[in-house]
């Protein structure tokens, strides 16, 4: 066991070694009392002699089900270990006293705990693409075996895989995992390829002048389309056939309203930015124009409003067949008068395609559609590192070696067109926010959040960080556990201003004649794709090229689009990601608006409270910013810190709201 000394070395460090590990559980289970250390020894004795002399050495690892037993027993002695002045400083269970005081309640057995443990494994491996990295499982047949054979192990497992302990939940909850370097790196890598390839080019080499490696932009555009089609389709189709539209209507509408919100505000920006700073000349592109590009031919995405409606139909018809094959539909509507005929009616028309006969085939091919959505799901972010990384490299190079910085400086009206844009939309959520009760903490947690989506660019991998801020400003249980894991599918508010942004400004470029029936498209597409759309960084790429392909563009100008966003677009893809988080956020605080409102009130009251009881005692005003009262003169006005409206707001005299505990 190690020394007394030992202890301040552990507490220093931010990763314990298993050995280390032990040490410190059996040091903290004893800190040199000697009854603590006769409890410790009676428990493990009871396995035989050797196995206290093994854990006291460090030669064996304590078992959940001993430290649960010695937890038990000295809470019936009424002692206990010292886990609150000597816990390891990374964010673990083991890291939280209300985990011990469980466990010594029996209440979280290591049965319980691995079945717990299994669960957000399963879920993690659910989660398809990029958010599967999220959740590192390690390399052993029974990953939550071995972490459950060891407390060492589970501490260990716990912190690579960001597994916390839920106190008010008592059970093990997934927190955000911990980035590493490499993590950074690889968030970076489009960013990277990027900067490799300007900073080539800018050296006089032109990597699209190569036989093979010239080849890549090409290669990736063209075959772009003909992945990004299904990718979308058949997400959408997983999407919805998880979700019920009825049930989740609302927080669908509200997600379609903060959709349609970033839409309109990106059409306004770019009108208004392209009055004042006119467009992008296009001849200032061609020298960054996708080396091979074709100057038409047909592309998938010319349809992709169809594709997205058939996808959409065949999700709601599979969830009808697995309704069908359950019986749901079998019987007649109990709903009185008019409703229910009108549902009979329903029913009937949709039966005579969705019946019996047909609904178990249609299930299996229904399953099929969402084994292919895991398949593509798997492999066409493979397609966007292998072949998309080098194309962006080889076209910047081409890009710096042909026209240098001088050509970026061509492109700035687009950059500050799109980067104000972004801007607006994000000033636009704070102040939702600010309407619905939050302030100064609460923006705190939110531009948390937010940081967590720029850097990871991905709204699915933010979920665990958003659950954790909308906790601290004070959302319910309930409300988290439904807005969050339908925001990472459904509400692209980023994305939607993104690309409209975009689309609008491309159409100023080189369709400024367009008619009223390629804006109706676009914005359309941009709101079916937003709405259904994972996601996954790199998004821009691969979700521009239908909304570009309904403005009425050909594929020589969508290219030379594609050649003037590229050297922003990682930057661009970080900022859309952080709003989107944002737009989750604030469908999530809308519900509980009158909640965080009447909380602020109560916190109002009672600091006028505070105050008129300080004035009372001094006999005169008090002036909080200072640390020691001084007295002032009897005819000198309160201050009260606060604005103007709040001081007059009413005390409310209803109770809070019933909700779940926090």
């Amino acid at each position: 066991m190690p020394e007394q000394g030992s202890t301040s070395s552990l507490k220093s460090t931010t990763a314990l070694t298993p050995g280390g590990f032990n040490g410190w559980l059996m040091q903290t289970l004893i800190h040199g009392d000697s009854k603590n250390e006769s409890t410790v020894q009676g428990v493990l004795k009871k396995k035989g002699d050797e196995r206290w002399e093994q854990i006291k050495a460090g030669r064996a690892a304590m078992s959940f089900e001993e430290l649960a037993d010695i937890l038990k027993e000295m809470n019936a002695e009424n002692i206990g270990p010292d886990f609150a002045n000597a816990a390891p400083r990374r964010k673990t269970p083991m890291n939280d006293q209300a985990f011990y005081d469980a466990v010594a309640r029996n209440i979280e057995t290591a049965e319980k705990m691995k079945q717990q443990l299994e669960e957000l494994r399963a879920e993690a491996k659910k989660q398809e693409g990029y958010v599967s990295k999220l959740f590192s499982i390690v390399s052993h047949k029974d990953p939550v075996g071995k972490a459950m054979s060891d407390v060492a192990e589970f501490e260990k497992y716990c912190y690579k895989n960001g597994i916390k302990y839920d106190a008010s939940q008592e059970k093990l909850v997934q927190g955000e995992k911990p980035r590493t370097k490499m993590d950074a790196l690889k968030d970076s890598r489009f960013l990277l390829a990027a900067a490799g390839g300007a900073a080539i080019g800018l050296a006089g080499i032109n990597l699209g002048l190569l036989p093979v490696l010239g080849l890549a932009p090409a290669a990736f555009f063209g075959v772009l389309p003909w992945l990004a089609a299904p990718f979308i389709g058949l997400n959408i189709y997983k999407s919805f056939s998880q979700y019920s539209i009825m049930k989740e209507a609302p927080t669908l509408l509200r997600f379609a309203a903060i959709t349609a919100a970033g839409f309109a505000i990106s059409m306004g920006v770019t009108m208004g930015m392209t009055a004042l700073f006119g467009v992008v000349n296009p001849a200032t592109i061609a020298a960054a124009a996708i080396p091979g590009g074709a100057a038409g031919g047909f592309s998938p995405m010319q349809y992709m409003l169809p594709i997205i409606g058939v996808f959409t139909a065949a999700a709601l018809a599979f969830k009808r067949a697995k309704a069908t094959v359950a019986g749901a539909f079998n019987n007649p509507s109990d709903k009185p008068g008019l409703a229910g005929k009108l549902t009979n009616a329903y029913n009937k028309a949709v039966g005579l395609v969705v019946n019996k006969y047909t609904a178990p085939v249609m299930v299996k091919a229904g399953e099929l559609g969402g084994k292919a959505t895991d398949l593509i799901n798997k492999g066409f972010p493979k397609f966007i590192d292998y072949v998309g990384i080098p194309a962006v490299a080889v076209l910047m190079s081409a890009t710096m070696a042909t026209g240098g910085l001088g050509l970026l400086g061509a492109f700035a009206g687009y950059y500050v067109t799109a980067f104000t844009g972004l801007a607006v939309g994000g000033a636009a959520m704070m102040a939702a926010f600010y309407q619905m009760g939050c302030r100064s903490k609460d923006f705190k947690e939110l531009g948390s959040a937010a940081a967590t989506g720029f850097s990871l660019s991905s709204s699915s991998a933010t979920m665990p960080k958003e659950r954790e801020a909308l906790k601290a400003i004070g959302v319910s249980a309930k409300t988290r556990d439904t807005v969050v894991p339908l925001g990472g599918v459904f509400n692209m508010y980023g994305t939607s201003l993104y690309m409209g942004l975009t689309a609008f400004y491309a159409m100023a470029m080189f369709n400024p004649a367009a008619t009223l029936m390629n804006y109706v498209k676009t914005a359309t597409t941009v709101m079916a794709i937003a709405l259904g759309a994972p996601g996954i960084p790199a998004s821009n790429i691969t979700l521009l090229d239908p909304v570009l392909q309904q403005t009425g563009l050909v594929a020589a100008q969508i290219h030379k689009i594609y050649a003037m966003i590229i050297p922003a677009d990682r930057i661009l893809d970080m900022t859309q990601t952080a709003l989107n988080v944002l737009g989750d956020m604030v469908a999530a605080v809308h519900p509980d608006r009158k909640r965080l409102r009447y909380r602020r009130a109560k916190n109002i009251k009672k600091i006028r409270e505070m105050r008129l009881e300080k004035e009372k005692m001094l006999g005169v005003p008090s002036n909080d910013n200072q640390k020691l009262p001084v007295p002032q003169p009897a005819a000198a006005p309160v201050n009260d810190n606060q604005p103007a409206a709040e001081n007059k707001a009413p005390e409310p005299k209803k109770a809070a709201p019933a909700g779940p505990r926090l």
